[in-house]
């Protein structure tokens, strides 16, 4: 690895050494993708989320719906059977 010297002020007693950074550009694409990707991730979850949601309530309504046709159906097979008695 290579070492670069320079000075710092007028005075030669003082030299730093200034060392190269490399890959911290691609340290930084890779941060930024995969918060890209966790976040994607989380997009798509979520709506799969409310998705499910959705299933339940329907299947929830249609079970109302259905109570709701059985009972009519006693309902009309009970008068039927009280208007034959009479």
């Amino acid at each position: 690895m290579r070492t670069d010297l320079r000075e710092s002020g007028s005075d030669p007693a003082h030299m730093s050494s200034v060392k190269p950074h490399h890959g911290q550009g691609l340290t930084v694409a890779l941060i930024i993708m995969a918060l890209i990707l966790a976040i994607s991730f989380f997009y798509m979850t979520k709506g799969s989320v409310q998705d499910d949601q959705a299933d339940k309530i329907t299947h929830a309504a249609d079970s109302v719906d259905r109570a709701a046709k059985a009972v009519g159906d006693a309902a009309v097979n009970s008068a039927d059977n009280l208007k034959n008695q009479k």
